[in-house]
């Protein structure tokens, strides 16, 4: 999205320094319709409540060749999808493995949140064969199982949970089960407020062995924040020593020993002022990042927004994307965290790092105006020509989805984006109005398969649905 036609006569000008008014309505550029598809339902994941309502959080591959999906439910499970078919049974229960560690009903800021892949995992012989690593949040407690793992320690506040990183293996009887007895614990993120936790991990799937990013696994950490009437009190998103609000960048690989190893590349290696497994800073609540598979594998990141801007960064070691001092390519009210102000003049001296693409709240179609981004990917598979190239993401409470083209997607740009049209039996729809009548929000999240196509997963249903030929 581009300026207002004032913000921009403003920024050119300079005038007087710090603009003082706030800007209402701060991104008024209209979403025209992009390209249609349909959707087709894959899976229904278990649920005991009468609306299906079932919190499953993200869908993923093993790049095994073995066309496999494993589902995160923040209940406790990872769910499997083979042969096209949910399996009846579990691929893990972490309910049942991890016991009273596990937080799992908290919500909607806990239980299993992500998991990824070695790259390794079917390659024999490798350092990573078989292994693959789950994000949990866990209740304080849970920080005497393992002691010897390493921790991000909070000290200023009570903790309220802990986020966990662990390594686990697959059975060597069954690939289709995780052997229970394999845990190994990575690192553990106290965390100050339940909310804006530990979201995501994952490895970058575009290199190989020999380049320098394979087997570094990346954390994106929320703020810890989630207080609309002061976001990131403690402004830890701008503390680099401290890791909430922040992508880390570690390997995790330490043959049979609690913890992982810092990249001797990682941007902030030896800078005694910063935390060395740092990779890039400055967020909100970075809740999904992914990386092209094509054109020049730009990673990209969506990061929740407070009242006004939901946006999509650039991937780049070292960056400061400005969180609490920005909001998008806005400065946020410091009187006022529910507004945003014009850029001062003199902004290049703070060298953030600003979105490739944003929308402000005005994009809302629920009864409640909210409205959060979530990430998903850029499309390389093959059922869906027109939009191969183009990056796809959504408004996760509303569940209304956008593209555009990745090569739009460039630093120091605000990229113009399209609303996904989508049909069912030949027919338009909303998943909106599909997860329930009169649902008040979708809660929508992306999968991909190892061909590159994309899946739907609505929590407000339980419901997994692939993207498909209209």
């Amino acid at each position: 999205m581009r300026f207002s036609g004032l913000l921009v006569l403003i920024l050119l000008l300079g005038i007087g320094g710090l603009v003082s008014y706030a800007l209402e309505n701060p991104i008024r550029d209209r979403i025209a319709a992009g390209q249609t598809v349909g959707i087709r339902t894959v899976a229904k994941v278990p649920s005991d409540e009468p609306s299906g309502f079932a919190p499953i959080q993200y869908l993923y591959h093993a790049g095994d060749g073995s066309g496999r999906l494993f589902v995160a439910d923040l209940r406790g499970q990872i769910w499997l999808i083979k042969n096209g078919r949910l399996a009846s049974e579990p691929f893990a229960d972490l309910s049942v493995l991890l016991g009273d560690r596990l937080w799992a009903n908290c919500g909607g800021s806990c239980g299993v949140r992500s998991l990824a892949f070695h790259p390794d995992f079917d390659r024999p012989g490798r350092p990573g064969f078989g292994r693959l690593y789950v994000l949990t949040i866990q209740v304080p407690e849970s920080s005497t199982a393992n002691p010897r793992t390493p921790i991000f320690r909070w000290t200023r506040s009570p903790v309220e949970a802990v986020d966990v990183v662990s390594e686990w293996r697959v059975d060597p009887r069954n690939p289709d089960r995780i052997d229970p007895s394999s845990e190994r614990e990575i690192l553990r993120i106290e965390q100050w407020r339940i909310g804006h936790s530990t979201e995501h991990i994952g490895f970058n799937p575009r290199v190989g062995p020999s380049q320098p990013d394979y087997g570094k696994l990346y954390v994106g950490i929320g703020d810890g924040g989630f207080d609309p009437a002061d976001p990131d009190p403690l402004r830890t998103a701008q503390d680099r020593q401290n890791v909430l609000g922040t992508i880390l960048r570690i390997i995790p690989i330490r043959r049979g020993r609690p913890g992982y190893r810092v990249p001797r590349d990682n941007p902030f290696l030896g800078d005694p002022d910063a935390l060395p497994e740092i990779w890039a800073y400055g967020l909100r609540n970075p809740q999904r990042f992914s990386w092209d598979m094509g054109g020049r594998g730009k990673l990209l990141i969506a990061d929740i927004g407070q009242t006004n801007v939901e946006e999509v960064n650039l991937g780049a070691p070292g960056a400061n994307y400005g969180w609490r001092e920005r909001e998008g390519t806005f400065r946020l009210d410091p009187a006022d965290p529910d507004r945003v102000l014009p850029l001062p003049a003199d902004d290049q001296r703070f060298a953030f790092t600003y979105p490739v693409l944003q929308y402000d709240h005005d994009l809302s179609i629920v009864p409640s105006g909210l409205a959060a981004v979530t990430g998903g990917f850029v499309y390389r598979g093959k059922r869906l020509p027109r939009l191969v190239g183009h990056y796809l993401f959504a408004d996760l409470v509303s569940g209304r989805i956008f593209h555009t083209p990745v090569e739009d997607l460039v630093a120091g740009g605000q990229a113009r984006f399209r609303e996904l049209r989508l049909t069912q039996n030949g027919r338009p729809v909303r998943l909106l109005d599909l997860v329930g009548e009169g649902a008040e929000r979708v809660d929508l999240r992306f999968g991909q398969d190892e061909r590159g196509e994309i899946y739907l997963l609505t929590k407000q249903d339980g419901r997994i649905r692939k993207l498909v030929n209209r």
